[in-house]
Protein backbone atom coordinates (compact mmCIF):
# COMPACT_ATOMS: atom_id res chain seq x y z
CA UNK A 1 0.00 0.00 0.00
CA UNK A 2 1.15 3.84 -1.12
CA UNK A 3 -0.28 6.68 0.54
CA UNK A 4 -1.11 9.41 -2.43
CA UNK A 5 0.32 13.25 -1.68
CA UNK A 6 -2.37 14.42 -2.92
CA UNK A 7 -6.07 12.75 -2.18
CA UNK A 8 -4.12 11.12 1.21
CA UNK A 9 -5.77 7.67 0.43
CA UNK A 10 -4.03 4.61 0.78
CA UNK A 11 -4.24 2.62 -2.59
CA UNK A 12 -2.58 -0.22 -4.01
CA UNK A 13 0.79 0.36 -5.62
CA UNK A 14 -0.52 -0.37 -8.93
CA UNK A 15 -2.73 2.82 -8.38
CA UNK A 16 0.89 4.83 -9.00
CA UNK A 17 2.55 5.64 -12.21
CA UNK A 18 6.11 4.61 -12.72
CA UNK A 19 9.19 7.46 -12.21
CA UNK A 20 12.69 6.52 -12.33
CA UNK A 21 13.44 9.82 -10.13
CA UNK A 22 11.06 8.94 -7.34
CA UNK A 23 11.16 7.08 -3.98
CA UNK A 24 10.32 3.32 -4.73
CA UNK A 25 10.20 4.19 -8.70
CA UNK A 26 6.93 5.42 -8.34
CA UNK A 27 5.14 8.70 -8.43
CA UNK A 28 3.88 10.25 -5.02
CA UNK A 29 0.61 11.19 -6.38
CA UNK A 30 -1.71 7.66 -7.66
CA UNK A 31 -3.31 7.83 -11.07
CA UNK A 32 -6.15 9.77 -10.59
CA UNK A 33 -4.80 12.64 -9.11
CA UNK A 34 -1.95 12.89 -11.93
CA UNK A 35 -5.13 12.51 -14.05
CA UNK A 36 -7.16 15.24 -12.85
CA UNK A 37 -4.16 17.61 -12.24
CA UNK A 38 -2.95 16.97 -16.61
CA UNK A 39 -6.42 17.81 -17.27
CA UNK A 40 -6.78 21.52 -15.32
CA UNK A 41 -3.19 21.86 -16.65
CA UNK A 42 -4.41 21.13 -20.60
CA UNK A 43 -7.51 23.13 -19.88
CA UNK A 44 -5.81 26.46 -18.73
CA UNK A 45 -3.15 26.22 -21.66
CA UNK A 46 -5.96 24.57 -24.43
CA UNK A 47 -4.15 26.91 -26.95
CA UNK A 48 -1.00 26.17 -26.31
CA UNK A 49 -2.14 22.20 -26.86
CA UNK A 50 -4.18 22.41 -29.48
CA UNK A 51 -1.16 24.59 -31.67
CA UNK A 52 1.31 21.81 -30.64
CA UNK A 53 -0.96 19.49 -31.83
CA UNK A 54 -1.90 21.23 -35.27
CA UNK A 55 1.62 21.31 -35.96
CA UNK A 56 2.59 17.65 -34.91
CA UNK A 57 -0.64 16.84 -37.50
CA UNK A 58 0.63 18.89 -40.35
CA UNK A 59 3.99 16.75 -40.81
CA UNK A 60 3.38 14.48 -43.43
CA UNK A 61 5.62 11.65 -41.84
CA UNK A 62 3.27 11.95 -38.32
CA UNK A 63 0.32 11.49 -40.57
CA UNK A 64 1.26 8.63 -42.55
CA UNK A 65 2.21 7.53 -38.92
CA UNK A 66 -1.46 8.09 -37.59
CA UNK A 67 -2.93 6.73 -40.33
CA UNK A 68 -1.19 3.66 -40.58
CA UNK A 69 -2.10 3.01 -36.77
CA UNK A 70 -5.21 4.01 -37.52
CA UNK A 71 -5.68 1.08 -40.10
CA UNK A 72 -4.01 -1.21 -38.24
CA UNK A 73 -6.05 -0.64 -34.94
CA UNK A 74 -9.37 -0.44 -36.81
CA UNK A 75 -9.64 -2.64 -39.75
CA UNK A 76 -6.49 -4.70 -38.75
CA UNK A 77 -5.07 -3.36 -42.31
CA UNK A 78 -1.59 -1.80 -43.19
CA UNK A 79 -0.64 1.19 -45.11
CA UNK A 80 0.63 -0.35 -47.54
CA UNK A 81 -2.63 -2.97 -47.56
CA UNK A 82 -4.65 -0.03 -48.11
CA UNK A 83 -2.48 1.35 -51.01
CA UNK A 84 -2.57 -2.28 -53.00
CA UNK A 85 -6.92 -2.00 -52.85
CA UNK A 86 -6.56 1.64 -53.79
CA UNK A 87 -4.39 0.46 -57.01
CA UNK A 88 -6.48 -2.60 -57.28
CA UNK A 89 -9.50 -0.35 -57.59
CA UNK A 90 -7.58 1.95 -59.93
CA UNK A 91 -8.07 5.21 -57.80
CA UNK A 92 -11.80 4.96 -57.93
CA UNK A 93 -14.66 4.64 -56.02
CA UNK A 94 -15.99 0.52 -55.93
CA UNK A 95 -19.02 1.81 -55.93
CA UNK A 96 -19.79 4.26 -58.05
CA UNK A 97 -15.81 5.17 -59.80
CA UNK A 98 -15.66 8.60 -58.29
CA UNK A 99 -11.56 9.72 -57.73
CA UNK A 100 -12.62 12.22 -55.00
CA UNK A 101 -13.12 10.82 -51.70
CA UNK A 102 -15.29 13.28 -50.65
CA UNK A 103 -14.15 13.71 -47.16
CA UNK A 104 -11.89 16.03 -45.40
CA UNK A 105 -8.64 14.18 -46.72
CA UNK A 106 -7.89 12.60 -50.08
CA UNK A 107 -8.26 9.02 -48.58
CA UNK A 108 -11.41 7.13 -49.04
CA UNK A 109 -13.14 5.27 -46.87
CA UNK A 110 -12.56 1.33 -45.66
CA UNK A 111 -16.12 -0.20 -46.13
CA UNK A 112 -16.25 -3.17 -44.01
CA UNK A 113 -19.35 -5.47 -43.03
CA UNK A 114 -19.87 -4.77 -39.20
CA UNK A 115 -21.00 -8.54 -37.83
CA UNK A 116 -17.87 -10.10 -39.57
CA UNK A 117 -15.49 -7.55 -40.13
CA UNK A 118 -14.20 -8.39 -43.56
CA UNK A 119 -13.57 -5.86 -45.52
CA UNK A 120 -15.11 -5.32 -48.90
CA UNK A 121 -13.51 -2.51 -50.78
CA UNK A 122 -12.64 1.58 -50.62
CA UNK A 123 -15.67 3.88 -50.75
CA UNK A 124 -16.19 7.64 -51.26
CA UNK A 125 -18.24 9.26 -48.12
CA UNK A 126 -20.86 9.10 -50.28
CA UNK A 127 -21.42 5.73 -51.09
CA UNK A 128 -20.33 4.72 -47.91
CA UNK A 129 -22.57 7.00 -45.74
CA UNK A 130 -25.17 5.47 -48.06
CA UNK A 131 -24.80 1.62 -47.52
CA UNK A 132 -24.61 2.35 -43.57
CA UNK A 133 -27.77 4.10 -43.68
CA UNK A 134 -29.32 1.21 -45.34
CA UNK A 135 -27.31 -0.71 -42.34
CA UNK A 136 -25.82 -3.25 -44.90
CA UNK A 137 -28.89 -4.72 -45.70
CA UNK A 138 -29.07 -5.84 -49.24
CA UNK A 139 -32.95 -6.02 -49.48
CA UNK A 140 -33.41 -3.03 -48.28
CA UNK A 141 -31.36 -1.40 -50.95
CA UNK A 142 -33.47 -3.44 -53.38
CA UNK A 143 -36.81 -1.81 -51.87
CA UNK A 144 -34.78 1.78 -52.33
CA UNK A 145 -34.33 0.82 -56.15
CA UNK A 146 -37.48 -0.33 -56.71
CA UNK A 147 -38.54 2.96 -54.95
CA UNK A 148 -36.34 5.06 -57.21
CA UNK A 149 -37.34 3.69 -60.95
CA UNK A 150 -41.15 3.81 -59.41
CA UNK A 151 -41.02 7.19 -59.17
CA UNK A 152 -38.40 8.52 -62.05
Amino acid sequence: MKTCTKCKEAKVVAEFGRDKKGRNGLRAICKTCKREEFTAHRLANKDKFNDYSKKWYAKPENAVRVRGYWLTRKFNITLADYDNMFAAQKGCCAICGTQDSGGVGPHFNVDHCHTTGVIRGLLCISCNTGIGNFKDNPDLLTTAISYLEKHL
